[in-house]
């Protein structure tokens, strides 16, 4: 086990170096399955249902605190702006890179008004565990256990890769 620990603290270093979008980030896992002989997890249906291309922004449509309407609330700002993002992927992680002041505004209505956060966007986990669930509907009853395993271990690399390369470490 060892000489695993070595290879993924290497593995991690080299793909967390190189310049790639989440998608880009993507393929490079579905190659990497399709390598390592894993290409029956990687059925069309199951990618496109998790890995589908969204367009993210990568800048803020509009920033809560610039706009024009102050009597509007996080809530539905974040309605109203991101409304092409909403329930295709978009989390807080990636509401916090592009706006800032429309992610605490956001957590702070919720908490407040005790409204469950991750219904309108998903923090880390739940998006993890909802791509799971898509992927994993698609399986074989006989291999779901050991399919399961593998995707969770690869969805918490692949998000663990996204978030250290977004953060400039």
């Amino acid at each position: 086990m060892p000489e695993t620990t070595a290879l993924v603290k290497r593995f991690t270093k080299e793909i967390s170096s190189l310049d790639m979008t989440p998608d880009e980030r993507a393929a490079f896992f579905r190659m990497l399955g399709v390598a390592m002989g894993q290409s029956h997890h990687l059925r069309p249906e199951c990618v496109a249902a998790v890995f589908e291309i969204n367009d993210f922004p990568q800048k803020a449509p509009e920033i809560y605190k610039d706009r024009v309407n102050k009597d509007e609330n996080a809530l539905e700002f974040i309605k109203r702006v991101y409304k092409p993002w909403l329930n295709k992927g978009l989390s807080h992680n990636q509401l916090n890179r592009i706006d800032t002041s429309a992610y605490y505004a956001y957590r702070n209505y919720t908490k407040y008004h005790a409204i469950d956060p991750t219904i309108l966007l998903p923090d880390q986990t739940t998006q993890i565990d909802r791509e799971y669930e898509i992927l994993t509907s698609f399986d074989d009853p006989s291999a779901a256990s050991e399919v399961r395993t593998e995707i969770k271990i690869l969805r918490r690399i692949y998000h663990f890769l996204d978030s250290r390369g977004k953060s400039g470490d």
